[in-house]
This record gives C-alpha cells, structure tokens and sequence, in this order.
C-alpha cells in the first residue's frame, strides 16, 4: 500500500473485462500516450518508444514494444481500433477509453 491507503497500481493489473479480454492498465495507458501524442497511431508510438530509448539509453524498449504487438493482436481479435478516430479527424483520448 501507499501512503495514501490506496494500493498503488503498477499496470498489469486488470483495468477493464469485457467478455473473454481482459484490458490492463498497460494497455489503457498505451492507447491514451497514442492518442494524446501520436494522434492515436499506435505506429508512431512504436517510433516514439524506440528513439526514447536511444535518448535516454533505456532497457526497457524490448518490453514496451512487445506488449504493444499483443496489444495490437487482442485489438484486432476484438475488433477494435481503439487509438483510431471515432469520429471527424482526430480521435480524443475519451474516444480510446471508451472504445476498451
């Protein structure tokens, strides 16, 4: 626990069930950094992470970068583009919650 009583959240953890998938906070995260950023191309966030890695010599690129492919496969299974708009131009990162 915290110090504010509540348990911290670290990612994995389940954020969302809906039917057989399960969406972690991980991917909650991952959708939103795409939306905010990267105007929800899930592509671009890819880029993002691996020259933030060059930059600032991180070990964790490998990770992050397999978990947005898995990512990527249950959105698929799914049927769901969450980062993509849902309507006009550009998607919110409201859309992409919503959407998981």
């Amino acid at each position: 626990m915290s110090g504010s009583g509540r348990t911290p959240i670290y990612g994995p953890e389940p954020w969302k069930r809906d039917g057989d998938t399960v969406w972690s906070y991980w991917d909650l995260w991952f959708c939103v950094v795409a939306v905010a950023d990267h105007d929800g191309d899930l592509d671009l966030l890819a880029d993002a992470i691996t020259d933030g890695a060059r930059a600032f010599l991180s070990t964790t690129v490998e990770a992050k970068l397999s978990h947005l492919d898995d990512l990527r496969r249950r959105l698929a299974a799914a049927g769901l583009d969450a980062c993509a708009p849902r309507r006009g131009p550009r998607c919110s990162s409201r859309a992409c919650i919503h959407a998981i």
